[in-house]
């Protein structure tokens, strides 16, 4: 029996190098693409030997008698929600559970792949709502930081998936902690660079912590090589995660910190507040966290 792939294949590289260009313009702002500019320019070679990761996937197995058994794969530490569609037509749905697969049915009988399908899949168990609970702020037991970005922001939080993050101006090398306890289901922290050109918007490194309540929490712009976490740790509140940094889309040394769901359509923030001593507050750009 063969098992092949559609639509997607597995990636486990064990190492990866990317060639960038960066230029200089007429005003000396530097820039970074993947893509060779016509302007005078210099050639990089960015290397990387953190494993590319597995992707979830569906695949199919040919059986004896010529038929296909379709099954969804997830590779994760996380449920995930795969989506079978034909147009606006939505045909299937269900949730893997982390690190399992399953076959794809559809009304108790297996579901036979059509050209014309097409599918997708969303992070997390759909849920309608978080437990809404306080967050201890994800700065240091000492100090104080400034709320740069808050909900909202015209920036980079005015659309889903970030609208209700919030930016934390820190220092580069300054504690990261967790606000709530979970699970780590993701790290990346092995980009060392960042800036404001569209080149940086998927290069963040990030630490991905899954609540009990199917919430995520994403603390990005860590640090390079700055995670004391793992994949598969459980953390408590105040826990120390990574180092703050300025990796990716980034003006500069910062923690991005959002609270992500899926709601069964797609994935979108969640609002919340956070607690310091006995005092709730939703987070306001311009508002000092304090820490003594």
């Amino acid at each position: 029996m063969r098992l092949l792939l559609l639509l997607t294949m597995v990636l486990c590289a064990t190492a990866a190098a990317q060639t960038v260009y960066r230029y200089q313009d007429a005003n000396g702002r530097w820039h970074f693409t993947d893509r060779k500019p016509k302007e005078n320019h210099e050639t990089l070679q960015i290397g990387s030997s953190t494993p590319v990761a597995q992707l979830p996937q569906l695949v199919y197995q040919l059986q004896d008698d010529g038929s296909q058994r379709l099954m969804s794969v997830n590779p994760w530490l996380t449920p995930v929600q795969f989506e079978i569609r034909q147009g606006d037509k939505r045909i299937a749905d269900w949730v893997v559970e982390s690190r399992d697969d399953s076959p794809v049915l559809l009304n108790g009988k297996p579901l036979e792949w059509r050209d014309n399908y097409e599918y997708h899949y969303r992070l997390g168990r759909p849920v309608a709502k978080s437990d809404l609970q306080p967050l201890q702020p994800p700065i240091p037991p000492r100090g104080r930081f400034r709320i740069s970005q808050g909900f909202n922001g015209h920036y980079s939080h005015a659309e889903e998936p970030a609208r209700h993050a919030v930016d934390i101006v820190m220092q580069v090398g300054e504690g990261v902690h967790a606000a709530r306890e979970g699970l780590v289901v993701a790290v990346k922290d092995d980009y060392h660079m960042g800036g404001t050109d569209r080149f940086f918007i998927d290069k963040a490194n990030y630490v991905r912590v899954l609540h009990r309540d199917d919430t995520f929490a994403i603390y990005a712009h860590i640090l390079l090589g700055s995670a004391v976490v793992k994949e598969g740790d459980r953390v408590k509140a105040g826990d120390l995660l990574a180092s703050a940094g300025t990796s990716g889309y980034s003006t500069g040394p910062h923690l991005h910190f959002v609270i992500q769901r899926n709601d069964g359509q797609s994935v979108v923030s969640e609002p919340f507040r956070f607690q310091l001593g006995r005092e709730v507050f939703p987070p306001i750009a311009g508002q000092w966290l304090t820490r003594e």
